[in-house]
């Protein structure tokens, strides 16, 4: 039998979720990084999406001469597949690089990373 009353339990979850909520939220220093160029006053906005009729997003490019940084976001992608035809894409992750701003910017292809056969059969 628990040393507890039910009462005493809700109380002790309630106080612990109240407690989670006021953590403070963590930010990482690469989110803080993408931040700073994104305010940049001079901030270039570029999105490379696929040409092959699916309008997928392979990346979103952010640059800033003052900073002297671009950020890239590659983004990756399981192509879900039917009878060998495609049916979609879902994003699952993505590759982030920084690189001064005058540097080449590196081919952008799609990043599939897996493929799914969907069965919609009953």
């Amino acid at each position: 039998m628990s040393e507890y009353t039910v009462e005493e339990l809700e109380r002790m979850l309630i106080e612990a979720r109240q407690e989670e909520l006021n953590q403070p939220e963590t930010i990482s220093p690469e989110d803080i990084e993408d931040d700073e160029v994104k305010r940049s006053s001079d901030m270039e906005d570029i999105i490379i999406m696929s040409e092959d009729g699916y309008d997928t997003m392979i990346s979103h490019i952010w640059k800033s001469q003052s900073l002297n940084k671009m950020i890239i976001h590659n983004y990756l992608y399981v192509e879900e597949t039917e009878f060998e035809n495609i049916v979609g894409r879902s994003c699952c992750g993505k590759n982030r690089f920084v690189l001064e701003y005058m540097d080449e910017t590196p081919e952008q292809t799609l990043q599939v990373i897996e493929q799914r056969q969907i069965d919609r059969s009953i």
